[in-house]
């Protein structure tokens, strides 16, 4: 049986019928450095690496681990893994977690940073199988909206003790003073299709002088058009 050839053409090609093996338990040495690229070219069939992968001096590592995670390392200690659009600005890079059946099983999420306004998108198909809905944008200003109620909860062991379920912090880059606060604010639409401030909660500092703090909480509600203090 013919186990390997040359090819009789203007591009020879060197040709193994039976696959490509060392003697014994070595390593297989492929390329030197002169080379500039090597292609892997097939039919679209599967490519099967049964081990870790390292590329480059400083690239990244990617390695099938024994509960069957893919788990990705780089020598660069600022970025251990990328998704990158080489397109224009208006390019999307999407990162997309399918479970099951994906599209048609409908257990599809995407995370999306939009070339064009470099927003955080997070969506997912159940309604759509296929086309990820907006479920939650951080804008690039910072800028957070969701798509449903938030919640957030926190399970732990005290029980007789108060916990922080969110902490609400201002800075400031000049020197606080009294006045400086932080508040909630409630926008509703109107008749008119718009949204507008209907009321505030504010926590504001009458004394910031530290170790002599006064602070007082202020309730604001719309009255004909317009948010006024009611209650302090």
């Amino acid at each position: 049986d013919e186990a390997f050839g040359v090819e009789n053409a203007s591009t020879p090609l060197l040709v193994l019928w039976n696959g490509l093996d060392g003697k014994g338990a070595v390593d297989i040495d492929y390329g030197s450095a002169d080379i500039t690229d090597h292609s892997f070219i097939s039919d679209g069939g599967t490519t099967i690496i049964d081990g870790k992968v390292t590329i480059g001096d400083n690239g990244e590592i990617i390695s099938n681990a024994t509960d069957d995670t893919i788990r990705a390392a780089s020598d660069d200690a600022d970025t251990i893994f990328e998704v990158y659009t080489p397109y224009d600005s208006t390019g999307d890079a999407t990162l997309k977690l399918s479970a099951d059946l994906g599209n048609e099983a409908g257990e599809q999420w995407t995370i999306t940073s939009t070339g064009a306004t470099t927003d955080l998108v997070i969506g997912c198909d159940d309604t759509t199988p296929g086309t990820p809905e907006t479920r939650l944008t951080i804008s690039d200003s910072g800028v957070v909206t969701t798509m449903g109620t938030v919640n957030l909860e926190i399970d732990d062991s005290a029980n007789t003790t108060v916990t922080d379920i969110v902490n609400i912090q201002h800075f400031t880059s000049g020197t606080a003073g009294a006045g400086i606060g932080a508040g909630l604010t409630f926008d509703l639409e109107n008749a008119a299709g718009t949204e507008e401030e209907h009321a505030y909660v504010d926590v504001v500092a009458t004394t910031s002088t530290n170790g002599a703090e006064d602070t007082d909480i202020v309730i604001g509600t719309m009255t004909a058009g317009t948010v006024s203090e009611v209650l302090r």
